[in-house]
C-alpha cells in the first residue's frame, strides 16, 4: 500500500516524501499493562531506538526503515527463497503472542 502512495506522490507530488518504518516488536515502557505474553527469537527494540533510527531514515529520506536493520537483509533474501524454505524460515523465526487473559484462563 505504501508503495502505491508513494508512487503517486512521485508523479503528482514529487515534493512530498514517504517513508515507511518496518519496526519489529518494541519493548513496551516499564509503567504499562501487560497484555500480551511473546515468545521470540528475535529481541526486542526499545521505543527510543525505533525512534532515533525512524528520525535518521526521515532526515535522510529514505524509502524504507527496518529496525533492526539486519532483518532487511533476511526478509529480502525470503523474497527470493522457494516458498517452502520461506515458511520453514518464518515458523523458526515467528514471535508468538498469547494474551494474558487466555494465557491465565489456561493456568487456573
Amino acid at each position: 500500500m505504501m508503495a502505491s502512495l508513494r508512487e503517486e506522490f512521485r508523479h503528482f507530488h514529487p515534493e512530498i516524501k514517504t517513508t515507511t518504518v518496518h519496526p519489529f516488536f518494541i519493548t513496551p515502557p516499564p509503567s504499562s499493562v501487560e497484555h500480551w505474553d511473546k515468545t521470540s527469537r528475535i529481541p526486542d527494540v526499545s521505543a527510543v531506538t525505533v525512534a532515533e533510527r525512524t528520525v535518521e531514515g526521515i532526515k535522510k529520506e529514505k524509502v524504507t526503515v527496518t529496525i533492526p536493520s539486519y532483518l532487511y537483509f533476511l526478509l529480502l533474501i525470503l523474497q527470493f527463497l522457494p516458498s517452502a524454505a520461506g515458511e520453514f524460515w518464518r515458523d523458526m523465526f515467528y514471535a508468538k503472542i498469547n494474551p494474558l487473559e487466555k494465557r491465565k484462563a489456561k493456568v487456573t
